[in-house]
C-alpha cells in the first residue's frame, strides 16, 4: 500500500500470491520493487501498473532492494543474495533523431541500422549505439527504410513524395519521383532486382532499382502503408486504411485477400521460410495467417492499436524463432510461434512507431514517438528456464497428486527434475 507523508493512503497494489515481506522504492524514485514468500520480485509503477516479474529464487524472499545503479538486490531463504537488471533485456537508450522515429531496419550483415523520423533524416548506427553517419537529401518526414538483400543499396521513403537509393556508405544513388502523394511502404524482392513502393496516391509501383517502372497497380480504394514480398518473389502484399489485406502477382493482378481485422492494418510481413504472413492492425491485435488464408492465431494483450510486427526465424534452432510486436501502447511483446506471451519490454515513453531483429537473433531495434532508438538483448533463453523451473516447482504437488494433469507437463517436469549425467 501507498501511503502520503500525511498518513492518508493513496492506493493499494495488488499482483502477489501470498504474503509480501519487503519493499523498496528506487533510488529514481519512479519504480517499486516488491519481495514475496511467493518466490518473486514485482516491479512496479507509482501509479500501481506492473513492470515486470522476476523469478528465479526457489524459497521466500525476504528482502530486496536498489543499489545506486538501479539494480534490484534481493535475498532469502534459499540462503542466495542476487543482483537483477531491473530493464533487464534494454542494452541501450540512443537519440539523435530531433524528432519522432518511424522506422529502422538491420543492414543484412547485422553490423549497421538505419533509422529514419520526422526530422526529415537518416542515421546509420554500428551495434554499439554510435552514430556513424547523418543522410540528408529529403525535404519531409521519411516513413520508411529497407534495404536491398546484399545490403548494397538502402532505399527511403518520405512525404515529399520521392523514394532515394543510397549506398552504404551514405551517397545518394537514385531518386524515384513518380508519386503524386506521401510515400509510406517500401519492400525489396528477395533477389534484390525489384522495389516496390506504395503511398496516400492509391498506387502500388514496382521498380528496377535503375528507376524504370516495371509495373503499376493504379486506382486502389485507400493509402497503401505496408508492402511484402514474398520469399519467393512471385506475390507482393499490400496493407493500409483497411480491414483486409490485398495481395497480388508481380504482373499486377489481384489474389485472393486476408480478411479478419477489425480495423486498419498497418504493416504486413511474411515469415522468412514463406510459411506464414503476420499483420499488425490497429483493432490492438496481430494476426497469422497461413500463405492460403487461413487465419492461425490472434495476439492479443496490447492496450492500443499494433503497428509493426516481425519474425525471428533460425531453420537450425526452431526452439528461438520469435514474434515481435510493437504498439500504441508504449509497449512491445515478443510471442512464440504458438501465439503465446512470452514478454513485455517497457522502455518507451510514447508510441511505439516500428521495429527490426538482427538476423543473429540476437538484438531487437525499436523506435518511437519519444526521439529514441532502444536497443535489446534477445537471449531470453536463461530467463525462460528459470520461469519454466519455477513452475514445476509450483505444480510439483499437483502432478503427483492429480492423475488429470496434463501428460507434457508431468513428462517434462520430470525431465527437469532429472541430475545431469557427470
Amino acid at each position: 500500500r501507498l501511503w502520503k507523508s500525511t498518513g492518508e493512503p493513496i492506493r493499494d497494489i495488488r499482483g502477489h500470491d501470498t504474503l509480501v515481506y519487503d519493499v523498496s522504492f528506487s533510488p529514481d524514485g519512479r519504480y517499486l520493487a516488491s519481495a514475496s514468500w511467493d518466490k518473486t520480485i514485482k516491479t512496479w509503477t507509482l501509479a500501481g501498473e506492473p513492470i515486470t516479474t522476476v523469478f528465479g529464487h526457489t524459497a521466500q524472499i525476504h528482502s530486496v532492494g536498489f543499489n545506486k545503479d538501479n539494480q534490484l538486490i534481493s535475498g532469502g531463504g534459499d540462503r542466495t543474495v542476487r543482483i537483477w537488471e531491473l530493464d533487464r533485456p534494454l542494452i541501450t537508450s540512443l537519440r539523435d533523431h530531433q524528432a519522432s522515429v518511424y522506422s529502422v531496419v538491420f543492414a543484412p550483415d547485422d553490423q549497421t541500422i538505419a533509422s529514419a523520423g520526422a526530422d526529415n533524416t537518416i542515421r546509420l548506427w554500428d551495434r554499439k549505439g554510435n552514430v556513424l553517419k547523418t543522410l540528408k537529401g529529403h525535404t519531409s518526414v521519411i516513413w520508411k527504410l529497407s534495404y536491398s538483400p546484399d545490403g548494397k543499396t538502402l532505399a527511403s521513403a518520405s512525404s515529399d513524395y520521392t523514394v532515394k537509393l543510397w549506398d552504404p556508405e551514405g551517397k545518394a544513388l537514385t531518386t524515384l519521383a513518380a508519386h503524386k502523394g506521401p510515400v509510406y511502404a517500401l519492400a525489396f524482392s528477395p533477389d534484390g532486382k525489384l522495389l516496390a513502393t506504395g503511398a496516400a496516391d492509391r498506387t502500388i509501383r514496382i521498380w528496377q532499382l535503375d528507376g524504370t517502372l516495371v509495373t503499376e497497380i493504379r486506382d486502389l480504394d485507400k493509402d497503401v502503408l505496408s508492402l511484402a514480398f514474398s520469399p519467393d518473389g512471385k506475390t507482393l502484399a499490400s496493407s493500409g486504411w483497411e480491414h483486409f489485406v490485398r495481395r497480388w502477382t508481380v504482373d499486377g493482378d489481384e489474389l485472393a485477400p486476408l480478411e479478419g481485422h477489425r480495423g486498419w492494418i498497418h504493416e504486413v510481413i511474411y515469415s522468412p521460410d514463406g510459411e506464414t504472413i503476420a499483420t499488425a492492425s490497429s483493432d490492438n491485435t496481430a494476426k497469422i495467417w497461413s500463405t492460403s488464408g487461413e487465419l492461425l492465431h490472434t495476439l492479443e494483450d496490447h492496450q492500443d492499436g499494433v503497428v509493426t510486427v516481425q519474425f525471428s526465424q533460425d531453420p537450425s534452432n526452431p526452439d528461438k524463432n520469435l514474434i515481435a510486436t510493437g504498439s500504441y501502447d508504449h509497449t512491445v511483446k515478443l510471442w512464440n510461434t504458438s501465439g503465446e506471451l512470452l514478454t513485455t519490454l517497457r522502455g518507451h515513453k510514447g508510441r511505439v512507431n516500428h521495429l527490426s531483429i538482427s538476423r543473429d537473433q540476437e538484438l531487437l531495434a525499436t523506435v518511437g514517438e519519444d526521439k529514441r532508438l532502444l536497443l535489446w538483448s534477445l537471449d531470453l533463453r536463461e530467463e525462460l528456464d528459470l520461469l519454466l523451473n519455477q513452475g514445476c516447482e509450483w505444480l510439483l504437488g499437483y502432478r503427483n497428486t492429480n492423475s488429470k494433469a496434463p501428460t507434457e507437463i508431468k513428462n517434462y517436469c520430470a525431465q527437469q527434475s532429472q541430475p545431469e549425467a557427470s
